[in-house]
């Protein structure tokens, strides 16, 4: 493997989390260290991978506080905080709905049936953050499942997918069966 290629791997590796711990570190520094590549070779690297990290971040729109963490810490690490643009300002309070908020990531996490690792851990932290209280996300989880209930008979059918997306929704969500309508507790 090209020395290129085998320092973008290894960077794409130990910044899968949001930041790399003392082992990938090292890794990271004897890689350097090893003279595979010149100085300008390794910063042209650090750069399209710093640069790519960051399109895909906001691929939609959007960067998460999960997704800011782990560019701060691609620029930190590689030295380049002044090529990296910085994080979109957060949206003024007066015009952020937290609620809405989590509706459309509800929405978006499950619209594939599946939730990934990265979902559950934006979802989490979002729950986490304080941003609604307890009160307020089983109030929006219930209209999540009120809707996602309709939506899913609408047809008079619930297909193999809709199956997997109620099941994973009760599942990612630890939703209680009582608390589903009978027919889609009847499924999952």
């Amino acid at each position: 493997m090209d020395p290129k290629q085998t320092l973008e791997t290894l960077l794409q590796r130990i910044f899968a989390d949001a930041e790399p711990g003392p082992t990938e570190r090292a890794e990271l520094k004897a890689f350097l260290s090893s003279g595979a590549l010149s100085l300008p070779q390794i910063k042209d690297v650090f750069d399209g991978f710093a640069k790519a990290a960051w399109s895909q971040a906001r691929a939609d729109g959007t960067v998460t506080p999960i997704e800011a963490k782990r560019l701060a810490a691609i620029a930190s690490v590689l030295g380049l905080e002044h090529s990296v643009p910085p994080p979109p300002p957060a949206p003024a309070a007066a015009g952020s709905d937290p609620k809405r908020k989590l509706k459309g990531m509800l929405a978006r996490i499950f619209s594939d049936a599946a939730a990934d690792a990265n979902e559950r851990a934006e979802l989490k932290a979002y729950l986490s953050s304080g941003a609604l209280t307890m009160t307020e996300i089983k109030d929006v989880v219930n209209d999540f499942v009120q809707t996602t209930w309709k939506i899913t008979i609408a047809d008079g059918v619930v297909s193999d997918v809709e199956r997997q997306r109620l099941g994973e929704i009760v599942r990612v969500l630890g939703i209680d069966r009582a608390d589903l309508p009978i027919e889609w507790a009847r499924l999952v």
